[in-house]
């Protein structure tokens, strides 16, 4: 198999960078260099919304100037290929299945980009389709790996600094432990990594490179099986094995058959193949034992959790039951896992984890597609698989068109491999279209397919409607950049809102969601909005230095607009369970006022929360505290029982009943039970915890410590045994084990200021709250809620 003589045996590009199209290309290349780096430096943008907001604004822009250049040109061009006409099938099964759904907007847009709804899913179409006929010359192509092989550089010292120097280095406020970075989730990182060694390698394999390129491939080779190496996704190195591997027999069958062609019996073996097939398959087979030991060595650790195969294949087989055509609807994974989800899961950390992709984007279709949505998405990527093999070959064009077609297809091959066994975040999705709009346009590039020229100049007729339609779909362009922009505003107050609300400032809370919902509403904003109105509530029943008549006023229009928030939030969206059971806390507010009908009304809507999520064993906390509401405790203690056989080791559950037990003057037979019960059952944290509590509340303090000691020995992410362990050392005058106990708690939670005041006490020889303000008080035990957060080590989605 020939080679070219060196990178440059192309053609220059002669298309001007400031003409229309030029314009329309640069904007998907800035794009390509700036998604795997692009961040928004504030806690107002969160990470993937900030990455799906860049992939928005590259397509629009990159469309709206390429719809000015048809409109200048009087021609446009439209790539025909069964490829194409499947992912158009992907689309209008995605919108049939989106009107289907139980809520069409989460469906079709979404709360803020998310990467499976309709609007999304479009465009990354988009930027396929756009690739295609944006990228359909050998430079081009060309020049856009050269921006992502800088973009790679860019990303690869960044993260070797930070590896080198410390991840204050570099954080700029949002990258704050060593596994941050700028692509996404560490496991991302490794496959933007993986992207790399394939580009590398078949670069090396296959064109004859200058000097300096050679060298930069091979370091680009380098570094990235280094940072493979460090992150150590078994993923990954299976699939670099099987590429490997397959290159590697591609190159030999390809020479071999060119050699015999030529009268020899000589092939071409692949050393660099082989080599990473190698040091591949070290991973795939040790991979445990070796990220073990490089984890210890550098003190790393981290992991990610989705659901398993079978229970993703469980939920869609239970979805199929109801709804065997549409399925869920787009972005709707996590309706059905809290409708499906095995019970199994509450005894885990991420028992109220809500899921929003099964064990790989694509099985997710499986679920949020039916059975058209997923036949779709097998057509277009058995088609596109089906192509890639079939040109690979191919006898037809220059070697070089030969490597641009090859790399272009494995890496969309690889990429479209993660998406079926991998959950991907925005950049690595987003790259996956781009590189299988690079591989088509090579096909393209070679006329292995046509990219039809379609003039609307030569007859009037056909002149006026074409230009209407495309002044309607530029017009849709902008539009729905308005939309973008809009929704980018709606999405920064929101989180305005968020960080004003956590930090108790209700004016700051109010004013910012009022913003939002003035430019958007949906049932989280909603939903979030009627919390509010809550807080405002205990805040004005607080208060003292306004006349009774007053507070009265106050206290019914806030409990009004607190219904009508939670209402519309509930009507935007009755699938969710959350927006049923924020109706529940609004209407609860009225039962504590002894208002007629309001607890049967609450009682409605926490059933219809359980029937939208039957195995979430915190609505059984909230039936109990509704009958505690009404003075029940004895129904109040059975729901707390049906919670704990739910989940066994359930904190908050276990933090209520204690409060019930005190309430009612039975400390001591509660204590004899608890202390019987953990004979039976004496690695069970969440009982120590309880009996802790009880010998905390009748002032046993070293009593609490054994008990406590014992439920941080059982389970050392206990946060809240430590929190109170914390306390009972202070009521000990053990001082220094107190601060100890704090400084761990502050390790887990590190935004909680209680713990931050309790420590700053402590260390200055204060009492614990001392200068303490509403809502933290000295008596953490009789709250309703946990003072700290018992699910703070979590694995990335």
């Amino acid at each position: 198999m020939d080679l070219p003589k060196t990178y440059f045996d192309i053609a220059p590009q002669k298309k001007s960078p400031f003409s229309f199209e030029g314009v329309s290309t640069t904007a998907l290349m800035v794009l390509v260099f700036l998604l795997p780096l692009f961040f928004a430096s504030t806690p107002l943008f969160s990470f993937q919304f900030s990455k799906s907001f860049l992939v928005s604004v590259g397509v629009i822009v990159s469309l709206a100037f390429f719809l000015l250049s048809v409109l200048k040109n009087g021609t446009t061009m439209f790539p025909y290929h069964p490829v194409i006409a499947a992912l158009l099938g992907v689309l209008f099964t995605t919108f049939l299945s989106s009107l289907f759904s139980g809520a069409p907007f989460a469906s079709l847009v979404g709360y803020g980009f998310e990467m499976g709804t309709f609007s999304f899913v479009t465009l990354l179409a988009l930027l396929l389709i756009l690739s295609v006929v944006i990228f359909r010359s050998k430079e081009k192509i060309f020049y856009t790996y050269l921006v992502f092989f800088a973009s790679f550089f860019a990303v690869a010292l960044f993260n070797l600094l930070r590896f080198i120097f410390g991840p204050d280095l570099l954080s700029f406020g949002v990258f704050t432990s060593i596994f941050s970075n700028t692509v996404g989730k560490w496991n991302e990182l490794g496959v933007f990594f993986g992207i790399i060694v394939i580009l590398s390698l078949v670069s090396l394999e296959m064109v004859r490179l200058t000097r300096v390129y050679h060298i930069l491939l091979w370091v680009s080779l380098g570094l990235s099986l280094v940072f493979l190496t460090v992150i150590n996704f078994s993923t990954i190195w299976v699939l670099l094995a099987a590429f490997a591997l397959i290159f590697f027999v591609y190159i030999l069958t390809a020479t071999w058959s060119t050699s015999v062609a030529e009268g020899a019996r000589q092939a071409r073996v692949s050393w660099i193949s082989l080599g990473l097939l190698i040091f591949s398959l070290v991973f795939v087979l040790g991979g445990r034992v070796i990220g073990d030991s490089i984890t210890r060595a550098l003190g790393l650790s981290t992991f990610e959790v989705r659901p398993s195969w079978s229970t993703t294949i469980d939920v869609a087989w239970q979805t199929f039951k109801q709804n065997p055509v549409f399925g869920s609807g787009p972005n709707r994974f996590a309706t059905q896992w809290n409708l499906y989800k095995p019970e199994s899961v509450n005894a885990t950390n991420f028992w109220n984890t809500s899921f929003s992709y099964g064990v790989g984007v694509i099985p997710t279709s499986l679920v949020t597609g039916g059975v058209i949505g997923t036949a779709a998405w097998l057509a277009f990527i058995g088609l596109l698989l089906y192509t890639g093999f079939k040109a690979l070959f191919s006898k037809e064009g220059d070697p070089f068109s030969k490597y641009l077609v090859t790399s272009s297809f494995l890496v969309s091959l690889y990429l479209w491999a993660i998406a079926i066994f991998y959950v991907p975040g925005i950049t690595i999705f987003a790259l996956t279209f781009f590189f299988s709009g690079l591989f088509l346009a090579a096909l393209a590039e070679q006329n292995m397919f046509p990219i039809k020229t379609i003039s609307f100049l030569d007859n009037p007729r056909i002149s006026f409607l074409s230009i209407l339609l495309i002044v309607f779909l530029l017009l849709g362009t902008v539009s729905y950049g308005y939309l973008v922009l809009r929704s980018g505003f709606a999405s920064y107050y929101f989180q305005q809102g968020s960080v004003a609300f956590a930090q108790g400032n209700l004016d700051a809370a109010e004013t910012a969601l009022n913003r939002v919902l003035s430019i958007e509403g949906n049932d989280a904003y909603y939903r979030a909005m009627s919390e509010i109105n809550l807080s405002r509530l205990q805040q004005i029943a607080a208060r003292t230095d306004v006349p009774a008549e007053s507070l009265r006023t106050d206290f019914q229009q806030t409990l009004g607009v607190a219904i009508e928030n939670a209402t519309r939030a509930r009507d935007k969206d009755r699938t969710n369970p959350q927006n049923w059971v924020a109706l529940g806390h609004v209407y609860q507010v009225l039962v504590s006022l002894g208002v007629e009908g309001a607890y049967e009304s609450t009682q409605m809507a926490y059933t219809e929360a359980v029937k939208r999520s039957p195995h979430d064993p915190s609505l059984q906390l909230e039936f109990a505290r509704l009958e505690l509401a009404k003075g029940d405790n004895k129904k109040a203690k059975e729901f707390i029982a049906k919670a704990l056989q739910q989940k066994q080791n359930y904190t908050e559950a276990v933090f209520l009943l204690s409060q019930i037990e005190v309430s009612e003057g039975n400390v001591n037979g509660a204590i004899d039970s608890v202390e019987k019960a953990t004979l039976l059952a004496p690695n069970d944290p969440a009982l120590y915890f309880q009996l802790g509590l009880l010998k905390y509340n009748k002032r046993d303090y070293k009593g609490a410590i054994g008990a406590f000691e014992r439920a941080v020995t059982v389970n050392s992410q206990y946060a809240n045994a430590r929190y109170f362990l914390g306390l009972s050392y202070y009521q000990d005058r053990r001082i220094n084990d107190a601060i100890a106990q704090f400084e761990v708690v502050r390790a887990t939670n590190p935004n909680n200021e209680e713990v931050k005041l309790i420590l700053s006490n402590l260390k200055a020889g204060k009492e614990p709250f001392a200068n303490a303000t509403p809502p933290v008080d000295n008596e953490p035990e009789k709250r309703d809620t946990l003072p700290v957060d018992e699910e703070t080590v979590k694995a990335e989605e």
